[in-house]
Protein backbone atom coordinates (compact mmCIF):
# COMPACT_ATOMS: atom_id res chain seq x y z
CA UNK A 1 0.00 0.00 0.00
CA UNK A 2 1.38 3.84 -1.13
CA UNK A 3 2.21 6.01 1.79
CA UNK A 4 -0.41 8.29 0.33
CA UNK A 5 -3.19 5.64 1.02
CA UNK A 6 -2.09 5.09 4.30
CA UNK A 7 -1.98 8.85 5.02
CA UNK A 8 -5.70 8.82 3.46
CA UNK A 9 -6.62 6.22 5.86
CA UNK A 10 -5.14 7.96 8.79
CA UNK A 11 -6.72 11.32 7.82
CA UNK A 12 -10.08 9.87 7.63
CA UNK A 13 -9.64 7.45 10.26
CA UNK A 14 -10.83 5.07 8.15
CA UNK A 15 -10.47 1.08 8.60
CA UNK A 16 -10.23 -1.81 6.41
CA UNK A 17 -11.52 -5.24 6.66
CA UNK A 18 -10.87 -8.22 4.10
CA UNK A 19 -13.65 -10.66 3.35
CA UNK A 20 -13.45 -13.73 0.95
CA UNK A 21 -17.49 -13.32 0.77
CA UNK A 22 -17.91 -10.21 -1.97
CA UNK A 23 -19.43 -9.78 -4.58
CA UNK A 24 -17.56 -6.88 -5.71
CA UNK A 25 -13.74 -5.40 -5.59
CA UNK A 26 -15.10 -3.36 -1.96
CA UNK A 27 -17.46 -1.20 -0.53
CA UNK A 28 -17.33 1.52 1.71
CA UNK A 29 -19.74 1.34 4.94
CA UNK A 30 -20.50 5.06 5.82
CA UNK A 31 -21.92 4.25 8.97
CA UNK A 32 -18.92 2.30 10.70
CA UNK A 33 -16.43 4.19 8.47
CA UNK A 34 -15.17 0.66 6.80
CA UNK A 35 -13.66 0.12 3.78
CA UNK A 36 -14.25 -3.80 2.85
CA UNK A 37 -12.18 -5.05 0.68
CA UNK A 38 -12.46 -8.75 -1.34
CA UNK A 39 -9.92 -10.72 0.08
CA UNK A 40 -9.47 -12.36 -4.12
CA UNK A 41 -7.66 -8.61 -5.28
CA UNK A 42 -4.07 -8.27 -6.44
CA UNK A 43 -2.09 -5.67 -5.30
CA UNK A 44 -3.00 -3.19 -8.09
CA UNK A 45 -7.00 -4.15 -7.40
CA UNK A 46 -6.68 -3.26 -4.18
CA UNK A 47 -4.95 0.41 -4.62
CA UNK A 48 -7.81 0.98 -7.21
CA UNK A 49 -10.02 -0.01 -5.25
CA UNK A 50 -9.38 1.97 -2.55
CA UNK A 51 -8.59 5.01 -3.56
CA UNK A 52 -12.14 4.56 -4.97
CA UNK A 53 -14.05 3.99 -2.03
CA UNK A 54 -11.85 6.28 -0.04
CA UNK A 55 -13.38 9.07 -2.64
CA UNK A 56 -16.97 7.98 -1.35
CA UNK A 57 -15.52 7.95 2.44
CA UNK A 58 -14.36 11.85 2.11
CA UNK A 59 -16.92 13.14 -0.49
CA UNK A 60 -19.91 11.23 0.03
CA UNK A 61 -20.30 10.26 3.91
CA UNK A 62 -23.24 12.44 4.34
CA UNK A 63 -24.98 11.17 0.93
CA UNK A 64 -25.23 7.44 1.58
CA UNK A 65 -29.15 7.65 1.96
CA UNK A 66 -29.31 9.56 -1.80
CA UNK A 67 -26.32 7.08 -2.75
CA UNK A 68 -28.96 3.80 -1.96
CA UNK A 69 -32.33 6.04 -3.32
CA UNK A 70 -31.50 7.94 -6.69
CA UNK A 71 -29.76 6.05 -9.74
CA UNK A 72 -28.35 9.62 -11.32
CA UNK A 73 -27.04 10.54 -7.86
CA UNK A 74 -25.46 7.14 -7.77
CA UNK A 75 -24.11 7.07 -11.09
CA UNK A 76 -22.62 10.58 -10.62
CA UNK A 77 -20.22 9.56 -7.44
CA UNK A 78 -19.15 6.15 -9.04
CA UNK A 79 -18.17 8.53 -11.79
CA UNK A 80 -16.83 11.03 -9.30
CA UNK A 81 -14.69 7.85 -7.53
CA UNK A 82 -13.56 6.55 -10.69
CA UNK A 83 -12.19 9.62 -11.88
CA UNK A 84 -10.48 10.08 -8.39
CA UNK A 85 -8.81 6.83 -8.45
CA UNK A 86 -7.67 7.32 -11.80
CA UNK A 87 -5.74 10.75 -10.88
CA UNK A 88 -4.10 8.25 -7.88
CA UNK A 89 -3.48 5.80 -9.86
CA UNK A 90 -1.75 8.25 -12.38
CA UNK A 91 0.30 10.27 -9.58
CA UNK A 92 1.33 6.98 -8.48
CA UNK A 93 2.50 6.02 -11.58
CA UNK A 94 4.24 8.60 -12.53
CA UNK A 95 6.04 9.11 -9.02
CA UNK A 96 6.87 5.18 -9.30
CA UNK A 97 8.33 5.45 -13.18
CA UNK A 98 9.71 8.70 -12.65
CA UNK A 99 8.68 9.90 -15.50
CA UNK A 100 7.70 13.09 -16.81
CA UNK A 101 4.23 13.58 -17.86
CA UNK A 102 5.03 13.65 -21.55
CA UNK A 103 6.68 11.02 -21.57
CA UNK A 104 4.19 8.60 -20.32
CA UNK A 105 2.32 6.06 -22.68
CA UNK A 106 -1.24 6.28 -21.45
CA UNK A 107 -1.71 2.39 -23.32
CA UNK A 108 1.46 1.22 -20.95
CA UNK A 109 -0.23 3.16 -18.40
CA UNK A 110 -3.16 1.43 -18.46
CA UNK A 111 -2.25 -1.83 -18.71
CA UNK A 112 0.74 -1.89 -15.94
CA UNK A 113 -2.65 -0.01 -14.10
CA UNK A 114 -5.38 -3.26 -15.23
CA UNK A 115 -7.77 -0.47 -15.67
CA UNK A 116 -10.24 -0.54 -17.97
CA UNK A 117 -9.63 0.34 -21.50
CA UNK A 118 -12.64 2.63 -22.07
CA UNK A 119 -10.82 5.17 -19.65
CA UNK A 120 -8.22 5.93 -22.27
CA UNK A 121 -9.61 9.72 -23.53
CA UNK A 122 -9.80 10.42 -19.62
CA UNK A 123 -6.17 9.39 -19.11
CA UNK A 124 -5.40 11.33 -22.20
CA UNK A 125 -7.23 14.28 -20.57
CA UNK A 126 -5.56 14.24 -17.34
CA UNK A 127 -1.54 13.59 -18.97
CA UNK A 128 -2.60 17.03 -20.71
CA UNK A 129 -3.57 18.97 -18.25
CA UNK A 130 -0.67 17.74 -16.15
CA UNK A 131 1.65 19.07 -18.85
CA UNK A 132 0.19 21.77 -19.85
CA UNK A 133 -0.76 22.90 -16.54
CA UNK A 134 1.85 20.90 -14.36
CA UNK A 135 -1.00 19.30 -12.37
CA UNK A 136 -5.15 18.98 -12.70
CA UNK A 137 -8.33 21.12 -13.18
CA UNK A 138 -11.55 20.05 -11.92
CA UNK A 139 -13.07 17.05 -14.37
Amino acid sequence: MNRKIRDMLCEYNITIEYSNYLDHDGYYIPGTNIIVLNNRLNEIEQEKTLLHEMTHAALHREDSVLYEMVEGIKQEMENEANKTMIRGMLDEYISRTQLDPSEVNYVSFINDTELNQNYDTYVIKLLKQKINLGGYKNG
